[in-house]
């Protein structure tokens, strides 16, 4: 390793804000439906990704 240089963990997870979305709209990660919370003071979802192969990408969709 260099020195100074730093080693990324090799999975990681996420917290995806989405203003703006209502309580009632549908979110996707992945293709896949997820739960979501409203958070009043972002007057929107938030998505919580849990922890992923870092070098593999993630898809979030709402309706």
């Amino acid at each position: 390793m260099n020195r100074g240089a730093m080693q990324q963990p090799a999975r990681r997870s996420y917290r995806i804000e989405l203003p703006g979305l209502t309580a009632d709209a549908k979110v996707k990660v992945n293709g896949r439906h997820s739960k979501t919370l409203f958070d009043k003071k972002l007057n929107g979802l938030v998505v919580n990704v849990k922890a992923t192969d870092i070098r593999k990408g993630v898809t979030i969709t709402a309706e």
